[in-house]
């Protein structure tokens, strides 16, 4: 809204506390909508319902312009790209940090089973994640990543000779879980550097965003 308006005479250039809206929210979910100041525009059934949503807003801002202009819009249109560039790294970063923790949970759960059996007898069945692109806020060759599903690792059982074991079978080797320890500490050293290096890009993002704020003062 506020580029779009950048050369309409005296505009004055929006902001929200997303901080303080996100903090009165959860601790006034169960509110009556009648305190909102902005009302939800539904456009499909499955959007939020505006009459029992529970959230509320504050009253939207007005930001103080660091060089006014003439025709006294104080839109400044260095500040709005930036902040447009910071939302989009912040949200492929993120999506990638919750996919990354997923990949990392899930190899902790298939290490800590390694010896498991369920009620049945049958051996834990090692899990993969499987990622996919996440095309909804973008064009179909970029966007985030979401985890599009989890899965059972098609690996055979590993066998073990114990014949003195109840669940040995004629032979005395009884099905053990196909997880593979050295694996699953490969999968998380990368999982783990993966979301190092996406906090280095928000931490970049961050930095060349300040030094562009700085430029010409």
């Amino acid at each position: 809204m506020n580029i779009a308006n950048a050369d309409t005479p005296k505009y004055q250039s929006r902001d929200v506390d997303f901080e303080k809206i996100l903090k009165k929210s959860l601790k006034s979910l169960d509110q009556d909508v009648k305190n909102c100041t902005m009302n939800l525009n539904v456009t499909s059934k499955k959007h939020l319902n505006k009459k029992n949503s529970g959230y509320f807003f504050e009253k939207i801002l007005y930001r103080t312009p660091d060089q006014p202009s003439a025709d006294k819009n104080t839109v400044d249109m260095n500040r709005e790209r930036i902040n447009f560039l910071d939302n989009s790294i912040r949200y492929y970063t993120r999506s990638a940090l919750l996919a990354q923790s997923c990949r990392i949970n899930v190899s902790a759960s298939n290490i800590a089973n390694a010896e498991s059996f369920d009620k049945n007898g049958i051996p834990y069945q090692a899990k993969q994640v499987i990622f996919k692109l996440d095309t909804s806020n973008c064009n179909n060759k970029i966007g985030g990543v979401k985890i599009k599903k989890i899965i059972n690792d098609k690996k055979p059982w590993k066998l073990i000779y114990d014949p003195y074991n109840p669940n040995a079978d004629e032979y005395g080797y009884i099905k053990t879980s196909n997880v593979n320890i050295i694996e699953e500490m490969v999968n998380t050293i990368s999982a783990s550097r993966s979301y190092q290096a996406n906090i280095e890009v928000i931490n970049t993002a961050r930095t060349m965003i300040l030094k562009t704020l700085n430029l010409g003062q």
